[in-house]
């Protein structure tokens, strides 16, 4: 009973072995393809590397990169990017803590439809942080990400 169960703890592991190498290629592959768009512009390739490059998905973990990313998808209008950098900025990861950057980014991806950063903005107002404290807009904002 004990040999029989070591061969299928071994030949699970066998398994998920093969099936993680496999996501390591699908990566490699999706990587490659986010670079070709990122070539052209493509703003959700931009983001989605500077996703990769953010939590070290199929690279290498690099928040330099990432944020460089962010920052050409923001410059083409992808809201999401807005969000990821209003983050960095509020708290100080590769940039100085800025209250006030950050709350401008969060402004503009809430403005564009991000419910995270309708959410935070909620807060912002409500904190008084990066503004001037306002709980009608505190108020509005939390509504608006319901």
């Amino acid at each position: 009973m004990e040999l029989e169960l070591k061969l299928i703890k071994k030949k699970d592991l066998n398994y998920i072995m093969r099936q993680l190498d496999e996501i390591d290629d699908y990566l490699g592959k999706v990587n490659y393809w986010y670079h070709k768009s990122a070539e052209n512009d493509n703003k959700l390739a931009l983001y989605k590397l500077g996703e990769y490059h953010e939590l070290g998905k199929g690279i290498c973990k690099n928040v330099m990169r990432a944020i460089e990313f962010y920052e050409k998808s923001a410059n083409q209008g992808f809201i999401d990017a807005y969000y990821k950098l209003g983050y960095f900025y509020s708290n100080g990861i590769q940039y100085d803590v800025n209250k006030e950057k950050a709350f401008d980014l969060y402004k503009i991806a809430a403005e564009g439809g991000n419910v995270e950063a309708q959410r935070k903005l909620a807060i912002l107002y409500l904190d008084g942080e990066g503004t001037e404290e306002n709980i009608e807009l505190a108020k509005y904002w939390y509504n608006v990400a319901k």
